[in-house]
């Protein structure tokens, strides 16, 4: 297996890097950057709390990722001090590992903490009902994870990258941002321990891939690692769930 490898760029001034790469792009767009950052939580609140409705949650959302990608659509990230190889086969491992403690997960203490009736029941009050899953689960294998990495990581993230001096922050901050809203989704479905559980493993799932960008430079592997790694093992679960 191959491994994706760039050459660093030596900077001997990381602050002046960053300085000289947010000179390059207009004061708007880390405020914008900002605005859309707390978008989704409005789309997921008029979506499913306010319409009921799933479908237009949906709408609202991946409306929101690729009007606010198109947006903040940068011309790359800036150059690093040190890029590190990703190997293809770790890739795979870590799509394995995801689905494999899905299924442990479900096996083990999944039954028990997830409420069946309940999920299913407000799945279809929310216009999500069994004969709607040949539609959502291609929609949210591919639509989803395309959406989400054009509007976190290529446009979230590398507006971060450019006005923030250090990757670390640009990093977590964008991954509290991207993992946050999906309290709103959550609470819905679990208890509210189980639900802040969840969101924090979003926000690290977030960290994960945003590195991963951050190294390949390639948002087709955060898509890629997104879809197998993140959505699918969600879609293992209710596959499972709803086998009981």
């Amino acid at each position: 297996m191959s491994s994706i490898r760039r050459r660093s760029k030596p900077s001997s001034d990381a602050a002046t890097a960053a300085a000289a790469s947010a000179a390059r792009l207009p004061g708007w767009r880390l405020a914008a950057a900002f605005v859309f950052c707390v978008l989704p939580w409005l789309a997921a609140w008029v979506g499913l709390y306010r319409l009921e409705s799933a479908p237009l949650a949906f709408l609202l959302y991946h409306t929101v990722c690729f009007g606010g990608g198109m947006l903040l659509r940068s011309p790359g990230l800036p150059d690093p001090e040190r890029l590190y190889a990703v190997r293809r086969r770790h890739l795979v491992l870590v799509v394995l590992a995801a689905n494999a403690l899905a299924l442990i997960f479900y096996r083990l203490v999944g039954a028990a903490l997830l409420d069946r009736p309940h999920i299913f029941s407000f799945l279809s009050e929310r216009g999500l009902g069994p004969s709607t899953y040949g539609i959502l689960f291609p929609y949210f294998a591919f639509v989803n994870p395309l959406a989400e990495e054009f509007f976190w990581r290529g446009g979230i993230y590398a507006t971060f990258r450019r006005f923030f001096v250090s990757p670390t922050l640009a990093t977590l901050l964008g991954a509290v941002f991207f993992g946050g809203w999906h309290w709103l989704v959550f609470r819905l479905f679990v208890p509210p321990v189980l639900a802040l559980g969840a969101t924090l493993l979003v926000m690290l799932v977030g960290v994960g891939l945003t590195v991963l960008y951050e190294n390949t430079r390639r948002l087709s592997y955060a898509v890629a690692v997104h879809a197998l790694a993140g959505d699918t093992p969600l879609l293992l679960l209710l596959l499972l769930l709803g086998r009981g």
